[in-house]
């Protein structure tokens, strides 16, 4: 109720909203029966916490396919469920578009949702009751493969999703708007790493 009117009176004024907010934008359009568009750039920046160069620019031309990407369960209270996530197949800058680029885990980017905290400090009691902001944090594919496979000897699975070109643009709006926009609270149980990923899916149609 507090959004809706801050967003609906940046669509009707302001000509850069369909570059800052694409996914908001898509859905205004249309519930509403509008073509609001803009020129936008298609260069998309991605925070990559503890990278030497923590900002990775890529063009969304570059994002070949969109995986679930799944660790399993793990020896943590916490993790017993395993952990849901998103990779971006992203191409190498050298290489044309197509299946190959699944090759290129230097430019894969990994999507998570989860619970963030100052000190790192996460405790069961604490996300149960969503004491913890929710993020959704980006990671290359080696942070990741190191965390999961190396340091907690658990498995990663990778599932391709099967999106007709429209849902894999519109997936990519949602996620990078949600990368750079969402503030909303964890709960262990009700919203957390898989319950939002199911609400992007579903956003763009594709049933669970």
């Amino acid at each position: 109720h507090e959004t809706f009117p801050v967003f609906f009176e940046s669509y009707l004024f302001e000509p850069d909203f369909a570059c800052r907010m694409p996914a908001v934008n898509a859905y205004l359009n249309d519930h509403f029966g509008i073509k609001n568009s803009a020129n936008c750039d298609s260069q998309m920046s991605w925070y990559l916490p503890g990278e030497p160069k923590p900002y990775r620019t890529i063009s969304r031309d570059r994002i070949w396919a969109i995986d679930y990407f799944w660790a399993s369960e793990g020896a943590a209270g916490e993790s017993r469920f395993g952990h849901s996530m998103l990779r971006l197949v992203v191409c190498a800058s050298d290489r044309t578009p197509g299946p190959d680029c699944y090759k290129d885990f230097n430019d894969h980017i990994i999507l998570s949702f989860g619970a963030s905290s100052e000190n790192f400090d996460f405790g069961t009691t604490a996300g149960v009751f969503g004491k913890y902001p929710l993020n959704l944090h980006a990671s290359t594919f080696h942070k990741i493969k190191r965390q999961y496979n190396h340091a907690e000897l658990r498995d990663l699975y990778a599932v391709p999703l099967k999106l007709t070109e429209a849902q894999k643009s519109r997936m990519i709006d949602a996620l990078y708007e949600t990368h750079w926009t969402l503030n909303g609270q964890y709960y262990f149980m009700t919203r957390n790493c898989t319950s939002e990923i199911s609400r992007i899916l579903l956003g763009v149609g594709l049933p669970l």
